[in-house]
Protein backbone atom coordinates (compact mmCIF):
# COMPACT_ATOMS: atom_id res chain seq x y z
CA UNK A 1 0.00 0.00 0.00
CA UNK A 2 1.36 3.41 -0.95
CA UNK A 3 1.61 6.25 1.51
CA UNK A 4 -0.35 9.40 0.75
CA UNK A 5 2.87 11.12 -0.36
CA UNK A 6 3.67 8.25 -2.73
CA UNK A 7 0.14 8.38 -4.14
CA UNK A 8 0.49 12.14 -4.61
CA UNK A 9 3.71 11.77 -6.60
CA UNK A 10 2.09 9.34 -9.00
CA UNK A 11 -1.06 11.43 -9.28
CA UNK A 12 1.09 14.47 -10.07
CA UNK A 13 2.58 12.54 -13.00
CA UNK A 14 -0.85 11.42 -14.23
CA UNK A 15 -2.25 14.94 -13.94
CA UNK A 16 0.68 16.39 -15.89
CA UNK A 17 0.09 13.99 -18.78
CA UNK A 18 -3.62 14.76 -18.83
CA UNK A 19 -2.96 18.50 -18.74
CA UNK A 20 -1.01 18.22 -22.00
CA UNK A 21 -4.19 17.04 -23.71
CA UNK A 22 -6.31 19.96 -22.54
CA UNK A 23 -7.32 22.56 -25.14
CA UNK A 24 -5.64 25.95 -24.94
CA UNK A 25 -7.31 28.15 -22.37
CA UNK A 26 -9.01 25.29 -20.53
CA UNK A 27 -9.26 25.93 -16.79
CA UNK A 28 -10.26 22.44 -15.71
CA UNK A 29 -10.40 18.84 -16.86
CA UNK A 30 -11.94 15.71 -15.37
CA UNK A 31 -10.74 12.17 -15.95
CA UNK A 32 -12.74 9.06 -15.03
CA UNK A 33 -11.30 5.55 -15.02
CA UNK A 34 -12.82 2.15 -14.25
CA UNK A 35 -11.12 -1.23 -14.21
CA UNK A 36 -11.89 -4.74 -13.02
CA UNK A 37 -9.13 -7.30 -13.43
CA UNK A 38 -5.84 -6.53 -15.11
CA UNK A 39 -7.08 -6.47 -18.70
CA UNK A 40 -10.63 -7.86 -18.95
CA UNK A 41 -12.53 -4.65 -18.19
CA UNK A 42 -11.11 -1.15 -18.54
CA UNK A 43 -12.94 2.08 -19.41
CA UNK A 44 -11.76 5.67 -19.30
CA UNK A 45 -13.20 8.96 -20.42
CA UNK A 46 -13.37 12.71 -20.26
CA UNK A 47 -16.42 14.98 -19.94
CA UNK A 48 -18.67 15.70 -22.92
CA UNK A 49 -16.95 19.05 -23.49
CA UNK A 50 -13.60 17.27 -23.97
CA UNK A 51 -14.78 14.48 -26.28
CA UNK A 52 -12.63 15.82 -29.11
CA UNK A 53 -9.46 14.83 -27.21
CA UNK A 54 -10.65 11.52 -25.74
CA UNK A 55 -9.15 9.56 -28.61
CA UNK A 56 -5.70 10.81 -27.54
CA UNK A 57 -5.85 9.04 -24.17
CA UNK A 58 -4.47 5.65 -25.34
CA UNK A 59 -1.28 7.28 -26.67
CA UNK A 60 -0.89 9.76 -23.80
CA UNK A 61 0.98 7.43 -21.45
CA UNK A 62 -1.71 7.84 -18.79
CA UNK A 63 -2.99 4.26 -18.74
CA UNK A 64 0.26 2.53 -17.64
CA UNK A 65 0.59 5.01 -14.76
CA UNK A 66 -3.02 4.55 -13.66
CA UNK A 67 -2.71 0.76 -13.80
CA UNK A 68 0.49 0.91 -11.77
CA UNK A 69 -1.19 3.15 -9.19
CA UNK A 70 -4.13 0.74 -8.90
CA UNK A 71 -1.75 -2.18 -8.43
CA UNK A 72 0.41 -0.44 -5.83
CA UNK A 73 -2.64 0.61 -3.81
CA UNK A 74 -3.67 -3.00 -3.25
CA UNK A 75 -4.18 -3.81 0.42
CA UNK A 76 -3.83 -7.44 1.50
CA UNK A 77 -7.23 -8.94 2.16
CA UNK A 78 -9.06 -5.79 1.01
CA UNK A 79 -8.24 -5.56 -2.70
CA UNK A 80 -7.75 -2.27 -4.51
CA UNK A 81 -9.92 0.48 -5.94
CA UNK A 82 -11.99 -0.10 -9.09
CA UNK A 83 -12.88 3.48 -10.00
CA UNK A 84 -11.02 6.80 -9.95
CA UNK A 85 -12.24 10.34 -10.60
CA UNK A 86 -9.51 12.95 -11.01
CA UNK A 87 -10.41 16.64 -11.25
CA UNK A 88 -7.72 18.98 -12.55
CA UNK A 89 -7.46 22.74 -12.11
CA UNK A 90 -5.26 24.03 -14.91
CA UNK A 91 -3.00 27.06 -14.71
CA UNK A 92 -0.69 28.24 -17.46
CA UNK A 93 2.98 27.71 -16.69
CA UNK A 94 2.47 25.68 -13.51
CA UNK A 95 1.70 22.09 -12.62
CA UNK A 96 -2.02 21.35 -12.39
CA UNK A 97 -3.72 21.10 -9.03
CA UNK A 98 -6.00 18.13 -8.56
CA UNK A 99 -8.57 16.40 -6.39
CA UNK A 100 -9.07 12.65 -6.48
CA UNK A 101 -11.70 10.18 -5.38
CA UNK A 102 -11.14 6.43 -5.40
CA UNK A 103 -14.01 3.95 -5.11
CA UNK A 104 -13.76 0.41 -3.81
CA UNK A 105 -15.71 -2.66 -4.88
CA UNK A 106 -18.28 -1.70 -2.23
CA UNK A 107 -18.84 1.73 -3.81
CA UNK A 108 -19.09 1.22 -7.56
CA UNK A 109 -22.40 1.30 -9.43
CA UNK A 110 -21.43 -0.49 -12.67
CA UNK A 111 -21.64 -4.08 -11.39
CA UNK A 112 -24.08 -5.09 -14.15
CA UNK A 113 -21.44 -4.30 -16.80
CA UNK A 114 -18.73 -6.51 -15.29
CA UNK A 115 -18.20 -9.87 -17.08
CA UNK A 116 -17.34 -13.05 -15.16
CA UNK A 117 -13.80 -13.11 -16.58
CA UNK A 118 -13.06 -9.67 -15.16
CA UNK A 119 -14.41 -10.54 -11.70
CA UNK A 120 -12.32 -13.71 -11.52
CA UNK A 121 -9.23 -11.89 -12.75
CA UNK A 122 -9.73 -9.12 -10.18
CA UNK A 123 -9.79 -11.63 -7.33
CA UNK A 124 -6.72 -13.44 -8.64
CA UNK A 125 -4.73 -10.26 -9.21
CA UNK A 126 -5.85 -8.33 -6.13
CA UNK A 127 -6.95 -10.97 -3.60
CA UNK A 128 -9.54 -10.18 -0.98
CA UNK A 129 -10.32 -12.16 2.14
CA UNK A 130 -13.28 -14.44 1.31
CA UNK A 131 -15.61 -12.66 3.73
CA UNK A 132 -14.77 -9.30 2.10
CA UNK A 133 -15.74 -10.32 -1.44
CA UNK A 134 -19.19 -8.89 -2.34
CA UNK A 135 -21.76 -11.53 -3.21
CA UNK A 136 -22.17 -10.31 -6.80
CA UNK A 137 -18.42 -10.55 -7.47
CA UNK A 138 -18.13 -13.99 -5.88
CA UNK A 139 -21.00 -15.25 -8.05
CA UNK A 140 -19.39 -13.91 -11.23
CA UNK A 141 -16.02 -15.40 -10.31
CA UNK A 142 -17.68 -18.78 -9.68
CA UNK A 143 -19.16 -18.65 -13.19
CA UNK A 144 -15.72 -18.02 -14.70
CA UNK A 145 -14.12 -20.71 -12.54
CA UNK A 146 -16.63 -23.25 -13.87
CA UNK A 147 -15.88 -22.19 -17.44
CA UNK A 148 -12.12 -22.41 -16.85
CA UNK A 149 -12.52 -26.09 -15.96
CA UNK A 150 -13.94 -26.83 -19.43
CA UNK A 151 -11.78 -29.45 -21.18
CA UNK A 152 -12.90 -30.47 -24.70
CA UNK A 153 -11.21 -33.87 -24.51
CA UNK A 154 -13.17 -34.74 -21.37
CA UNK A 155 -16.46 -33.24 -22.52
CA UNK A 156 -19.53 -35.43 -22.99
CA UNK A 157 -22.32 -34.17 -25.26
CA UNK A 158 -25.21 -32.56 -23.42
CA UNK A 159 -28.67 -33.53 -24.74
CA UNK A 160 -30.48 -30.39 -25.83
CA UNK A 161 -33.64 -31.28 -23.85
CA UNK A 162 -31.49 -31.27 -20.70
CA UNK A 163 -30.21 -27.79 -21.53
CA UNK A 164 -33.73 -26.58 -22.27
CA UNK A 165 -34.82 -27.87 -18.88
CA UNK A 166 -32.03 -25.84 -17.26
CA UNK A 167 -33.20 -22.57 -18.83
CA UNK A 168 -34.98 -19.94 -16.73
CA UNK A 169 -38.72 -19.47 -17.17
CA UNK A 170 -39.59 -17.82 -20.46
CA UNK A 171 -36.57 -19.11 -22.41
CA UNK A 172 -37.81 -22.52 -23.55
CA UNK A 173 -37.67 -21.44 -27.21
CA UNK A 174 -34.24 -19.80 -26.94
CA UNK A 175 -32.17 -22.19 -29.06
CA UNK A 176 -34.78 -22.54 -31.82
CA UNK A 177 -35.16 -18.75 -32.00
CA UNK A 178 -31.42 -18.33 -32.54
CA UNK A 179 -31.37 -20.97 -35.27
CA UNK A 180 -34.30 -19.28 -37.02
CA UNK A 181 -32.50 -15.92 -36.99
CA UNK A 182 -29.37 -17.49 -38.42
CA UNK A 183 -31.33 -19.21 -41.20
CA UNK A 184 -32.89 -15.85 -42.06
CA UNK A 185 -29.44 -14.48 -42.88
CA UNK A 186 -27.26 -17.46 -43.84
CA UNK A 187 -27.51 -20.60 -45.99
CA UNK A 188 -28.17 -23.83 -44.12
CA UNK A 189 -24.50 -24.87 -44.07
CA UNK A 190 -23.01 -21.80 -42.36
CA UNK A 191 -26.09 -21.46 -40.14
CA UNK A 192 -25.43 -25.00 -38.92
CA UNK A 193 -22.19 -23.87 -37.31
CA UNK A 194 -24.25 -22.87 -34.28
CA UNK A 195 -24.48 -25.88 -31.98
CA UNK A 196 -26.11 -26.58 -28.64
CA UNK A 197 -24.61 -29.09 -26.21
CA UNK A 198 -22.07 -30.59 -28.62
CA UNK A 199 -18.66 -29.72 -30.08
CA UNK A 200 -17.50 -29.77 -33.71
CA UNK A 201 -14.62 -28.34 -35.69
CA UNK A 202 -15.24 -24.81 -36.95
CA UNK A 203 -18.41 -24.40 -34.90
CA UNK A 204 -19.59 -22.27 -32.03
CA UNK A 205 -21.25 -24.23 -29.24
CA UNK A 206 -23.43 -23.23 -26.30
CA UNK A 207 -22.78 -25.42 -23.27
CA UNK A 208 -23.96 -25.51 -19.67
CA UNK A 209 -21.27 -25.91 -17.03
CA UNK A 210 -23.27 -24.86 -13.99
CA UNK A 211 -23.36 -22.14 -12.91
CA UNK A 212 -21.85 -20.99 -16.23
CA UNK A 213 -23.31 -20.86 -19.71
CA UNK A 214 -20.43 -21.11 -22.14
CA UNK A 215 -19.96 -20.04 -25.76
CA UNK A 216 -17.02 -22.02 -27.15
CA UNK A 217 -15.31 -22.05 -30.58
CA UNK A 218 -13.60 -25.23 -31.73
CA UNK A 219 -10.74 -25.49 -34.21
CA UNK A 220 -10.01 -29.16 -34.68
CA UNK A 221 -9.82 -30.68 -31.22
CA UNK A 222 -8.85 -27.41 -29.55
CA UNK A 223 -11.06 -24.73 -28.06
CA UNK A 224 -9.59 -21.50 -29.44
CA UNK A 225 -12.03 -19.10 -27.80
CA UNK A 226 -14.59 -19.27 -25.03
CA UNK A 227 -16.71 -16.80 -23.11
CA UNK A 228 -18.59 -17.42 -19.87
CA UNK A 229 -21.98 -15.91 -19.07
CA UNK A 230 -24.46 -15.95 -16.23
CA UNK A 231 -27.34 -15.59 -18.72
CA UNK A 232 -28.00 -18.34 -21.30
CA UNK A 233 -29.52 -15.84 -23.74
CA UNK A 234 -26.31 -13.80 -23.64
CA UNK A 235 -24.25 -16.92 -24.40
CA UNK A 236 -26.54 -17.76 -27.32
CA UNK A 237 -26.36 -14.22 -28.71
CA UNK A 238 -22.56 -14.24 -28.46
CA UNK A 239 -22.20 -17.59 -30.22
CA UNK A 240 -24.79 -16.89 -32.93
CA UNK A 241 -23.35 -13.42 -33.49
CA UNK A 242 -19.92 -14.96 -33.98
CA UNK A 243 -21.31 -17.40 -36.56
CA UNK A 244 -22.74 -14.49 -38.56
CA UNK A 245 -19.55 -12.44 -38.27
CA UNK A 246 -17.26 -15.30 -39.30
CA UNK A 247 -19.52 -16.06 -42.27
CA UNK A 248 -19.01 -12.48 -43.48
CA UNK A 249 -22.69 -11.58 -43.18
CA UNK A 250 -23.56 -8.09 -44.39
CA UNK A 251 -23.70 -5.27 -41.85
CA UNK A 252 -26.31 -2.92 -43.28
CA UNK A 253 -28.55 -0.17 -41.97
CA UNK A 254 -31.30 -2.64 -41.08
CA UNK A 255 -28.90 -4.75 -39.01
CA UNK A 256 -27.53 -1.65 -37.27
CA UNK A 257 -31.04 -0.53 -36.38
CA UNK A 258 -31.89 -3.99 -35.06
CA UNK A 259 -28.68 -3.93 -33.03
CA UNK A 260 -29.80 -0.76 -31.27
CA UNK A 261 -26.95 1.27 -32.76
CA UNK A 262 -28.83 3.55 -35.16
CA UNK A 263 -32.22 5.22 -35.32
CA UNK A 264 -33.65 6.88 -38.40
CA UNK A 265 -34.84 10.45 -37.90
CA UNK A 266 -37.27 11.89 -40.43
CA UNK A 267 -39.00 15.25 -40.68
CA UNK A 268 -40.41 15.64 -44.17
CA UNK A 269 -41.58 19.21 -43.54
CA UNK A 270 -38.01 20.32 -42.85
CA UNK A 271 -36.33 17.93 -45.26
CA UNK A 272 -34.70 15.81 -42.56
CA UNK A 273 -33.95 12.15 -43.20
CA UNK A 274 -30.87 10.89 -41.38
CA UNK A 275 -29.43 8.02 -39.41
CA UNK A 276 -28.40 8.96 -35.87
CA UNK A 277 -26.47 6.97 -33.30
CA UNK A 278 -28.78 5.91 -30.51
CA UNK A 279 -28.32 8.14 -27.49
CA UNK A 280 -28.47 7.63 -23.75
CA UNK A 281 -28.28 3.93 -22.93
CA UNK A 282 -28.56 2.90 -26.58
CA UNK A 283 -25.80 0.70 -27.95
CA UNK A 284 -24.61 3.42 -30.32
CA UNK A 285 -23.81 6.00 -27.65
CA UNK A 286 -22.55 3.40 -25.17
CA UNK A 287 -20.13 1.83 -27.64
CA UNK A 288 -18.88 5.22 -28.79
CA UNK A 289 -18.09 6.21 -25.20
CA UNK A 290 -16.70 2.79 -24.36
CA UNK A 291 -14.30 2.56 -27.31
CA UNK A 292 -13.15 6.05 -28.23
CA UNK A 293 -10.58 6.20 -25.42
CA UNK A 294 -9.88 2.46 -25.32
CA UNK A 295 -6.67 0.75 -26.26
CA UNK A 296 -6.96 -1.30 -29.43
CA UNK A 297 -8.17 -4.92 -29.09
CA UNK A 298 -5.65 -7.72 -29.15
CA UNK A 299 -5.44 -11.49 -28.74
CA UNK A 300 -8.72 -13.39 -28.91
CA UNK A 301 -10.60 -10.10 -29.23
CA UNK A 302 -9.31 -9.68 -32.81
CA UNK A 303 -9.33 -13.34 -33.90
CA UNK A 304 -11.12 -13.47 -37.26
CA UNK A 305 -12.91 -10.21 -36.41
CA UNK A 306 -13.58 -7.18 -38.58
CA UNK A 307 -14.18 -3.67 -37.28
CA UNK A 308 -15.47 -0.27 -38.29
CA UNK A 309 -15.97 3.17 -36.75
CA UNK A 310 -19.41 4.24 -35.59
CA UNK A 311 -18.99 8.01 -35.56
CA UNK A 312 -19.01 8.38 -39.40
CA UNK A 313 -22.49 6.79 -39.41
CA UNK A 314 -23.98 9.53 -37.23
CA UNK A 315 -26.06 11.97 -39.29
CA UNK A 316 -25.61 9.86 -42.41
CA UNK A 317 -28.36 10.43 -45.00
CA UNK A 318 -31.36 8.16 -44.51
CA UNK A 319 -31.82 5.15 -46.71
CA UNK A 320 -30.28 1.73 -47.08
CA UNK A 321 -26.51 1.41 -46.84
CA UNK A 322 -23.87 -1.25 -46.22
CA UNK A 323 -20.81 -0.93 -43.97
CA UNK A 324 -17.40 -2.05 -45.25
CA UNK A 325 -15.54 -3.40 -42.19
CA UNK A 326 -11.83 -4.07 -41.95
CA UNK A 327 -9.04 -3.81 -39.40
CA UNK A 328 -9.67 -2.02 -36.14
CA UNK A 329 -9.27 1.77 -36.61
CA UNK A 330 -5.93 3.00 -35.27
CA UNK A 331 -7.61 5.81 -33.35
CA UNK A 332 -11.08 6.81 -32.21
CA UNK A 333 -14.18 4.73 -31.70
CA UNK A 334 -14.68 1.23 -33.07
CA UNK A 335 -16.97 -1.78 -32.94
CA UNK A 336 -16.62 -5.32 -34.28
CA UNK A 337 -19.08 -6.93 -36.63
CA UNK A 338 -19.30 -9.73 -34.05
CA UNK A 339 -20.55 -7.24 -31.46
CA UNK A 340 -23.09 -5.82 -33.91
CA UNK A 341 -24.49 -9.26 -34.72
CA UNK A 342 -24.47 -10.22 -31.04
CA UNK A 343 -26.68 -7.21 -30.28
CA UNK A 344 -28.81 -7.85 -33.39
CA UNK A 345 -29.47 -11.50 -32.52
CA UNK A 346 -29.92 -10.71 -28.83
CA UNK A 347 -32.63 -8.15 -29.52
CA UNK A 348 -34.94 -10.80 -30.97
CA UNK A 349 -34.36 -13.67 -28.55
CA UNK A 350 -36.93 -14.59 -25.89
CA UNK A 351 -36.65 -12.77 -22.58
CA UNK A 352 -36.55 -14.59 -19.27
CA UNK A 353 -39.35 -13.85 -16.88
CA UNK A 354 -38.53 -11.88 -13.76
CA UNK A 355 -37.55 -14.31 -11.00
CA UNK A 356 -39.98 -14.62 -8.16
CA UNK A 357 -38.64 -12.80 -5.12
CA UNK A 358 -37.69 -15.07 -2.27
CA UNK A 359 -40.39 -15.01 0.38
CA UNK A 360 -39.49 -13.08 3.51
CA UNK A 361 -40.93 -14.58 6.66
CA UNK A 362 -41.82 -12.27 9.50
CA UNK A 363 -40.13 -12.76 12.84
CA UNK A 364 -41.37 -12.07 16.35
CA UNK A 365 -39.37 -9.61 18.42
CA UNK A 366 -39.57 -10.98 21.95
CA UNK A 367 -40.06 -8.83 25.05
CA UNK A 368 -36.74 -7.52 26.32
CA UNK A 369 -35.21 -7.21 22.84
CA UNK A 370 -33.32 -3.91 22.55
CA UNK A 371 -33.05 -2.08 19.24
CA UNK A 372 -31.93 1.32 18.04
CA UNK A 373 -32.33 3.92 15.31
CA UNK A 374 -30.75 7.06 13.93
CA UNK A 375 -33.95 7.82 12.04
CA UNK A 376 -37.22 9.57 12.83
CA UNK A 377 -39.74 7.76 15.02
CA UNK A 378 -42.31 8.42 12.31
CA UNK A 379 -40.61 5.62 10.37
CA UNK A 380 -41.11 1.97 11.16
CA UNK A 381 -37.51 0.72 11.05
CA UNK A 382 -35.36 -0.47 13.96
CA UNK A 383 -31.98 -2.20 14.01
CA UNK A 384 -30.05 -4.47 16.31
CA UNK A 385 -27.78 -2.39 18.51
CA UNK A 386 -24.36 -2.11 16.93
CA UNK A 387 -25.55 -2.22 13.31
CA UNK A 388 -23.05 0.09 11.58
CA UNK A 389 -24.46 3.37 10.30
CA UNK A 390 -23.19 2.45 6.84
CA UNK A 391 -25.67 -0.45 6.66
CA UNK A 392 -28.77 1.53 7.69
CA UNK A 393 -29.52 3.16 4.30
CA UNK A 394 -29.44 6.66 5.78
CA UNK A 395 -27.99 9.89 4.47
CA UNK A 396 -25.65 12.10 6.47
CA UNK A 397 -23.40 11.08 9.34
CA UNK A 398 -24.14 9.41 12.70
CA UNK A 399 -23.09 12.46 14.69
CA UNK A 400 -25.65 14.60 12.88
CA UNK A 401 -28.68 12.81 14.33
CA UNK A 402 -29.60 11.46 17.77
CA UNK A 403 -28.98 7.80 18.50
CA UNK A 404 -32.14 6.46 20.15
CA UNK A 405 -32.79 3.13 21.83
CA UNK A 406 -35.97 1.11 22.34
CA UNK A 407 -36.98 -2.01 24.24
CA UNK A 408 -39.71 -4.42 23.16
CA UNK A 409 -42.40 -4.75 25.84
CA UNK A 410 -44.61 -7.39 24.26
CA UNK A 411 -44.24 -9.74 21.29
CA UNK A 412 -44.06 -7.70 18.10
CA UNK A 413 -44.20 -9.04 14.55
CA UNK A 414 -41.58 -7.53 12.22
CA UNK A 415 -40.22 -8.07 8.71
CA UNK A 416 -36.44 -8.51 8.27
CA UNK A 417 -35.04 -5.76 6.05
CA UNK A 418 -32.56 -6.34 3.21
CA UNK A 419 -29.47 -4.30 4.06
CA UNK A 420 -27.54 -2.31 1.46
CA UNK A 421 -24.44 -0.37 2.36
CA UNK A 422 -23.13 3.15 1.83
CA UNK A 423 -19.62 4.19 2.77
CA UNK A 424 -19.21 7.48 4.63
CA UNK A 425 -17.15 10.14 2.89
CA UNK A 426 -16.17 13.34 4.63
CA UNK A 427 -14.62 16.49 3.12
CA UNK A 428 -11.05 15.75 2.12
CA UNK A 429 -11.48 11.96 1.99
CA UNK A 430 -10.04 10.38 -1.15
CA UNK A 431 -10.83 6.73 -0.43
CA UNK A 432 -11.20 4.00 -1.34
CA UNK A 433 -13.39 2.85 1.53
CA UNK A 434 -14.79 -0.55 2.35
CA UNK A 435 -17.98 -1.29 4.24
CA UNK A 436 -17.75 -2.64 7.79
CA UNK A 437 -17.64 -6.41 8.15
CA UNK A 438 -20.41 -6.45 10.71
CA UNK A 439 -23.86 -5.79 9.29
CA UNK A 440 -26.36 -6.29 12.06
CA UNK A 441 -30.04 -6.73 11.28
CA UNK A 442 -32.88 -4.39 10.46
CA UNK A 443 -36.61 -4.86 11.01
CA UNK A 444 -39.63 -3.23 9.45
CA UNK A 445 -42.44 -2.76 11.95
CA UNK A 446 -46.14 -2.89 11.05
CA UNK A 447 -46.51 0.78 12.05
CA UNK A 448 -44.31 3.73 12.96
CA UNK A 449 -42.06 3.56 16.01
CA UNK A 450 -44.06 6.24 17.79
CA UNK A 451 -47.33 4.37 17.14
CA UNK A 452 -45.88 1.22 18.71
CA UNK A 453 -44.64 3.20 21.73
CA UNK A 454 -48.07 4.72 22.22
CA UNK A 455 -49.66 1.28 21.86
CA UNK A 456 -47.39 -0.15 24.56
CA UNK A 457 -45.38 -2.44 22.26
CA UNK A 458 -42.13 -0.47 22.72
CA UNK A 459 -40.58 1.93 25.18
CA UNK A 460 -37.71 4.32 24.62
CA UNK A 461 -34.73 3.70 26.92
CA UNK A 462 -31.67 5.75 27.87
CA UNK A 463 -29.25 3.31 26.24
CA UNK A 464 -28.43 -0.39 26.04
CA UNK A 465 -29.72 -1.94 29.26
CA UNK A 466 -30.93 1.50 30.38
CA UNK A 467 -34.06 2.76 32.04
CA UNK A 468 -37.19 3.89 30.20
CA UNK A 469 -37.26 7.58 29.30
CA UNK A 470 -40.14 9.81 28.17
CA UNK A 471 -40.58 9.66 24.42
CA UNK A 472 -39.50 12.85 22.68
CA UNK A 473 -40.93 13.91 19.37
CA UNK A 474 -38.55 13.97 16.43
CA UNK A 475 -38.03 17.74 16.49
CA UNK A 476 -37.09 17.80 20.19
CA UNK A 477 -34.83 14.78 19.80
CA UNK A 478 -33.00 16.45 16.92
CA UNK A 479 -32.38 19.58 18.94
Amino acid sequence: MLSTAEQDARLDAIASLLARLAPDGAESLEFAYRAVGSSSFEHAGLPFTARNIESLLPSSGVYPLVRELRSLMHVDGEGTWLEMHLKLRLRAGTAPEWEVRFRSVDEITFMDDVPPAAAAEELRTFPQAPHRVPEWMAELAAVQDAADRFAPDAFSPQPEPDLVAALPDGLSGLFDAARARLRDQLPEGPAGRFLVGELADGCWSVLHLAPAWLAARMDGDACVEQRAFTDPAAAVAFAAGAVLAEAGAEVNSSVLRGAGVLNRTTDRRNGVDAWRLTSGDGNGARQLRRSIAAERPRGADVRERRFFALSPLDNRPGGYFVVQPGQVPAEGDFVSTHQIFEWHIGSSLPKAGAPEPSPVEDVVLEPGTELDTYDFTSTGRLFTIGTPFEWRQLDGYPEDVPHRFFRVLRPLSATPLPLSGRTLYRPGDRGPKRLPDARGRGFGLPHSIIDHVEAGDLTEISGPGGDPVPLQDDWDANG
